[in-house]
């Protein structure tokens, strides 16, 4: 047997290599040719082009090949590359067979190839396999065949597309599949085949478990969706290279006391996990890291095997993740190889590997396979010059996603996370042996803590009502509306409902943010906020004011409206929108609170700019009670009321303005209020943001706020009516339902059960139709644990109820 290996540089070139006396020497001697070109997915016509020059050159030769993450020529890692492998066997004979198949019939095309395959053949030496993982599921492709052929080893690997997950290809002859797999039959006595692997990935996490699956979709881990692994682990989100960032992290998972990498290469719908490998429920896995010294240890092993063993040609297969991780380093598994034999091959989308039950699709592994014809020979392979960079593309005209890390250091901190997180654990299991011991003693101070704790107590009394109103004012309702929001996703498919629960999400989530900070506040040194600094359209938090106040308005029967210039409400800035719609919020939320009738007005105006920068200036108008000239002064003091009496009438903390002064000075504004009692107030401020210099977004996103007349809400359907407005079922039935759901409702919300929360959604529908009004005062109410307000609201719909019914 005699390897070569050919790095293309052009077709012309290659022509008069095929016609060289080295491989017109090897023809001659040899009955049998196979050709292999591995190259760069986007131009599979170059494929076919090489394949014909080598059928006019070499006839009878059999050409296969495959689209690559990359390339291995005389053991150096190649990129953007074309490389071509000639094996010629003296007594070896060679069958192919290539298959399309849609998904769903790879087991049977599986069993129709090896049977065709092996058929007759006692001296069926190994099958090298190639197919297109991203376009059929390889696994039962893989399980038929080993089931045929038995112990007959398998070796090859997926095509890929460097790291797009698109659309790869394999070549047999001149014709490409992008839908398929190509199987060629080594059939010789004399031919011996040695195939090793190696993975060396490093445990890091916890140990996990799939609790379940959807074929190759993984739902949930530990009954929590998948996603959230990589999510908590790596903080990652749904994004377009989360392959190659997954790549890096990949499942560990125990299997008859061997362990195998499982590599997701996608996100699905509900936070699950697309995977190519075969993965189960049941299977426990840790998450991995790649070692880059114990990779090496183990491939240094296949190393001394492969000179023992003597091999005139080696085959690699490598999982394109190794060339991610490793980097530079990747060729140091590879190139060692050529000191036996000529080496290539390329880095795949998954490793096959195995023999009868034992075959399957791997990941994140290094595949050598070593071919000999005869008994081993004393010479060594000497492999001369390696491949100079004529065989590249230039580096500009390839993407190349893997050339992003510095894999030097990988190692020393894989075993520095593992050090710290065995000493850790070490820690663990010290504290609870001490734990007793530490019980008796906190027991011995109890007395002691007790008196010091009341001292302290007494000297901050006005910080331990802010800090029980605070968690009664943000705590409590923050958690229903968590809960009524992930309740609520899960049971609509409505796009308009969708998109108000989201935001109800996302200013969940931004309070959360917001709720450490505020509590420092009850410290005697007070808050210490960071601003951050993103691009965000005005129109944008204007309108996330717009959803979370008009309905609180317009229950109390206040008209409210929001006055922005269009133009000013597409602009971008520069700033923290937390912040400022925190301060927003605030205002109108006072305004809201402290205005018994009449409207909550809001303006924004441009007060000043410049080419970088813009100062904004807030206006929140109401027709309260107004704020008499001596208490202005100690509105934006902590824990004060413009009347002390005010806590106890409308509730709050009096910490909201002294919050909103104080990120608005960080914003390098002002803030202030004009008022008296009878006509009102106008709270406003300005702010300065920059100009990020994106100009508006596009008009398409722009948004419109809508204007409402006094006493009126929007229905569902997009029409008005009265607050007070009741309409009855007009089937008697209906109405029996009603009656029925306002007494298991009240029953449920009398005793304080959150099982109230799903007989209110139960009966949504049923009492959206008679007052969407109640419908949603109910629902509110709920949503802030206030069952009492819950409670006289059920009350009022159902005296409605009984006076419409009257007449």
């Amino acid at each position: 047997m005699k390897q070569l290996v050919h790095l293309l540089s052009d077709l012309e070139s290659f022509k008069q290599y095929l016609g060289s006396d080295e491989v017109s020497g090897c023809r001659a001697t040899s009955r049998a040719c196979l050709a292999q070109v591995y190259s760069m997915p986007d131009n599979p016509s170059l494929a076919a082009q090489i394949a014909a020059e080598i059928a006019g050159s070499l006839p009878g030769t059999i050409v296969v090949g495959a689209s690559t993450v990359g390339e291995v020529a005389a053991g150096r890692t190649m990129t953007g590359s074309t490389l071509i492998i000639l094996s010629f066997f003296e007594a070896t004979r060679l069958h192919v067979l290539a298959g399309e198949c849609a998904r769903g019939g790879e087991y049977e095309l599986g069993q129709q190839l090896a049977q065709a395959l092996g058929a007759g053949s006692s001296s069926l030496a190994g099958i090298l396999l190639l197919a297109t993982p991203l376009s059929l599921d390889v696994n039962p492709l893989l399980k038929g065949i080993g089931q045929i052929l038995g112990t007959v080893p398998v070796f090859g690997g997926g095509a890929g597309d460097y790291a797009a997950m698109n659309c790869s290809w394999i070549l047999m002859g001149d014709k490409t599949m992008d839908q398929g797999c190509i199987a060629v039959a080594l059939d010789g006595s004399e031919l011996h085949i040695e195939t090793r692997t190696s993975l060396g990935w490093h445990p890091l996490s916890k140990e996990m478990q799939i609790t379940s699956v959807d074929g190759l979709k993984v739902l949930t881990i530990d009954n929590m969706p998948a996603f959230d692994v990589y999510r908590r682990y790596i903080q990652t989100e749904h994004e377009a290279e989360f392959a190659l960032t997954a790549s890096e992290f990949p499942f560990l998972i125990e299997r008859n006391g061997e362990t195998f990498a499982r590599v997701p290469i996608d996100t699905a719908e509900d936070n699950a996990l697309l995977f190519m490998a075969d993965i189960a429920a049941g299977d426990r896995f840790r998450i991995g890291y790649g070692d880059p010294a114990r990779m090496l240890e183990t491939a240094d092993g296949i190393h001394r095997f492969m000179r023992e063993f003597k091999p005139q040609g080696i085959l690699v297969f490598v999982c394109g993740c190794r060339r991610y991780l490793l980097q530079e380093d990747a060729e140091l598994e590879t190139w060692p190889f050529e000191l036996s034999a000529p080496t290539a091959g390329f880095y795949t989308y998954g490793e096959f590997h195995g023999h009868g039950e034992t075959l399957g699709l791997l990941n994140a592994t290094l595949l050598a396979v070593g071919m000999r014809e005869g008994p081993p020979s004393d010479a060594l392979h000497s492999r001369g010059e390696a491949p100079g960079p004529a065989g590249k593309l230039p580096s500009a005209a390839v993407r190349d996603p893997y050339a992003r890390q510095h894999a030097r250091v990988v190692s020393s901190l894989v075993r520095f996370i593992d050090t710290v997180t065995a000493e850790l654990e070490a820690a663990n299991r010290q504290l609870a042996r001490y734990s007793s011991h530490l019980e008796a003693l906190v027991d011995e101070r109890t007395a002691a803590l007790s008196i010091a704790k009341e001292a302290a107590e007494a000297g901050s009394r006005a910080k331990s009502i802010f800090v029980a109103n605070l968690s009664h004012e943000l705590r409590t309702p923050l958690n229903g509306v968590l809960g009524m929001t992930d309740l609520a996703r899960r049971r609509t498919v409505d796009p308009k409902t969708l998109n108000y629960l989201d935001k109800t999400s996302l200013c969940a989530r931004n309070l959360l943010t917001l709720i450490n900070d505020l509590l420092d506040i009850a410290n005697i040194e007070g808050a210490r906020l960071t601003l951050e600094k993103s691009a965000f359209q005005l129109g944008e938090v204007m309108k996330n004011l717009d959803l979370l106040s008009r309905e609180k308005a317009m229950l109390k029967g206040l008209s409210f409206a929001i006055d922005i210039d269009e133009q000013l409400s597409q602009q971008v800035f520069e700033g923290d929108p937390l912040r400022l719609s925190q301060v927003l919020l605030n205002l109108t939320g006072n305004a809201v609170k402290f205005t018994p009738s009449g409207h909550i007005h809001i303006r924004v105006r441009l007060a000043a700019e410049t080419s970088t920068e813009a100062q904004l200036r807030f206006s929140v108008q109401d027709t309260g009670i107004g704020i008499p000239a001596e208490d202005k002064q100690r509105l934006f003091r902590l824990f004060e009321q413009g009347d002390g009496s005010a806590s106890r009438k409308y509730g709050g903390t009096g910490l909201g303005l002294t919050l909103s002064k104080r990120l608005v000075e960080m914003m390098g504004g002002e803030i202030s209020v004009i008022s008296e009692p009878g006509p009102g107030s106008t709270f406003w401020f300005s702010i300065k943001l920059s100009k990020p210099g994106l100009g508006t977004l596009p008009a398409g996103i722009a948004i419109s706020l809508p204007s409402a007349d006094a006493a009126t809400v929007f229905d569902d359907a997009g029409g008005r009516r009265p607050v007070t407005d009741v309409v009855l079922p007009d089937n008697p039935a209906d109405d029996e339902r009603l009656v029925l759901a306002i007494r298991e409702l009240k029953t449920l919300i009398d005793l304080g059960d959150l099982d109230a929360f799903d007989k209110l959604e139960e009966n949504s529908a049923l009492f959206r139709s008679v007052s969407p009004i109640m419908y949603r005062r109910i629902l509110m109410a709920l949503k802030q644990y206030d069952f009492g307000e819950a409670s006289s609201a059920l009350d009022s719909l159902s005296l409605a109820r009984e006076n419409q019914s009257k007449h």
